[in-house]
């Protein structure tokens, strides 16, 4: 848990210019989510897409620690990344607003992360998201979302989305995923479950396998 500390230490420190509730979520939010173990799979000098990527702390963490080649973080949340824009002023992250709708950045990139994104999307559209990660030539893919089971833990999640964004979330199995990613032509190497608090937690790391259909630079 020391890296978690150290993140919600060093988000209290970087939105010291936004309101307290704003802090005090940032400094929260790595005691809830294990941004420590998304950022540990990044490789130092990467050149990173966040997807989804809110005021920008695991970007910020990543350049803090020096690992970042750059950082580009796209929300739909024209809030969210004023309050990146603001805090964050290292010159290798940028931060743009991106609708739903939008084509992704194609980079080119070296990594793709995506926090707490996929269970905001409708489960119909969820399977075309994920493919449009092959657009941006990444050769990795770091998710970290919710799992559906158990169902307990799946109301507290949907409970507190909706406390916080008045919207629905659409968790979706950690095996589908693996198997939609080997389809788009990449190789997984992680699926781990870390449970934090009545949250349950995955991550899944993702390769891109040159040899296959989905390969690329």
């Amino acid at each position: 848990m020391k890296a978690t500390r150290e993140i919600s230490r060093f988000a209290w420190r970087c939105y010291r210019n936004e309101s307290m509730a704003v802090r005090w979520l940032m400094r929260l939010r790595p005691r809830i989510c294990p941004l420590e173990i998304v950022a540990s799979a990044v490789p130092e000098g990467a050149r990173v897409l966040d997807v989804g990527c809110g005021g920008g702390l695991l970007l910020a963490w990543l350049s803090s620690k020096h690992i970042l080649g750059e950082g580009l973080g796209v929300d739909s949340s024209a809030r969210a990344i004023a309050i990146a824009r603001n805090c964050l002023s290292d010159k290798s992250l940028s931060f743009e607003v991106l609708a739903p709708s939008d084509p992704w950045p194609i980079g080119p990139f070296d990594v793709v992360t995506l926090v707490d994104v996929l269970h905001h999307v409708p489960r119909g559209q969820q399977r075309a998201f994920i493919s449009r990660i092959s657009g941006t030539a990444a050769q990795k893919v770091i998710l970290k979302d919710l799992d559906p089971l158990p169902r307990w833990k799946r109301w507290m999640n949907a409970l507190h989305d909706f406390i916080m964004t008045r919207r629905r979330v659409y968790p979706r199995r950690m095996v589908e995923l693996v198997a939609w990613f080997e389809e788009d032509g990449f190789r997984v190497t992680r699926c781990e479950r870390v449970d934090r608090l009545w949250y349950n937690h995955y991550v899944i790391e993702a390769q891109r396998d040159c040899a296959g259909d989905g390969g690329a630079s």
